[in-house]
């Protein structure tokens, strides 16, 4: 299972794929990036997820992106990270 994450400040918004097309799975609320990561984390327990899709852009924000991917693999270091 694939799960796409569209990560914000506030809200991200999740999609998943067993295929090649993702369907809307959810938008959650948070009030911090480690709030995000602790809901994320249950999602893929749920969901069996073996890779994640972060959707990321350049800039100021760029750095919480990659935070954000580095503690996902340290919680759960068998599952493939695509930025």
């Amino acid at each position: 299972m694939i799960l796409g994450i569209d990560l914000g400040k506030k809200t991200s918004g999740l999609a998943t794929s067993d295929s090649q097309l993702a369907t809307p799975y959810a938008t959650i609320t948070h009030k911090s990036s480690q709030v995000a990561l602790n809901k994320i984390v249950k999602i893929c327990d749920q969901l069996k997820v073996d890779i994640v899709v972060i959707g990321y852009v350049e800039g100021k924000i760029k750095t919480l992106f990659e935070n954000f991917a580095k503690k996902l693999k340290k919680q759960k270091p068998d599952l493939k990270i695509v930025m």
